[in-house]
């Protein structure tokens, strides 16, 4: 009688074990899910930066200088029938919080500064010149 009572608590100790680790590996999994949401959305916030970058550059290539701001890039832009600007405009509406895209005086660099998924306060610089000569 006493081995079926052992038996049936180490058939519930192993049944709550099981819980137990089903219940840690979901937990394990989730934060995984949400660790590299978190890096894909980065990188997405990146690749928007080098998207504002090369429009500027481009801008650059065919007015001697940067724009005033973003949205004298766009303006300018706009009639060129090889640029598609939406992309551009899509990255800093949705995916670049609190952008802010800032020349300098001269119109020879730019300063652009996002804040990131982190809550982190990202600063980046173009200057033409020196970035390709």
């Amino acid at each position: 009688m006493k081995n079926i009572k052992t038996f049936k608590i180490n058939k519930w100790m192993i049944f709550v074990l099981l819980i137990g680790i089903f219940i840690v590996f979901n937990l394990f999994r989730d934060n995984q899910k949400k660790k590299n949401i978190l890096k894909l959305t980065n990188n997405v916030e990146i690749s928007c930066v080098d998207v504002v970058k090369s429009t500027a550059n481009v801008y650059y290539t065919i007015y001697g200088r940067y724009p005033v701001n973003f949205d004298y890039l766009v303006e300018d832009l706009k009639d060129e029938k090889e640029m598609d600007l939406s992309t551009v405009k899509r990255c800093v509406a949705d995916e670049l919080s609190q952008f802010e895209f800032n020349t300098r005086g001269d119109g020879k660099a730019v300063q652009i500064i996002y804040v990131d998924i982190y809550g982190k306060k990202q600063t980046t610089e173009i200057n033409y010149s020196t970035d390709f000569h």
